[in-house]
């Protein structure tokens, strides 16, 4: 079940990833200069979400949702960091 929640949330986070560099690619942002910089990134994302997937095929369940818990702390960490300003609703004068 871990497993299964860790990769759902890692596949929205390369979703989101995906969906900035479409908008980059439509608006011309994403460069010749940059485009190797956004490649590595979707491609490490791709990495983790194949690997996890791979290691649960195999049988390694702990060992694919540790893999997948890794890009995912950042990303439980920065959800956590928006609602709080939600919540909250701090004044930055």
């Amino acid at each position: 079940m871990i497993f299964w929640l860790l990769f759902a949330f890692d596949a929205v986070m390369t979703a989101v990833l995906l969906f900035f560099f479409t908008i980059g690619i439509a608006d011309r942002s994403v460069s010749a200069s940059n485009i190797g910089l956004w490649l590595l990134l979707l491609g490490v994302a791709a990495a983790f979400l194949l690997g996890g997937l791979a290691l649960k095929r195999r049988a390694h369940d702990r060992i694919g949702a540790a893999l997948l818990l890794l890009p995912a702390l950042p990303g439980l960490a920065y959800l956590a960091f928006v609602l709080m300003m939600v919540v909250m609703q701090p004044h930055w004068n």
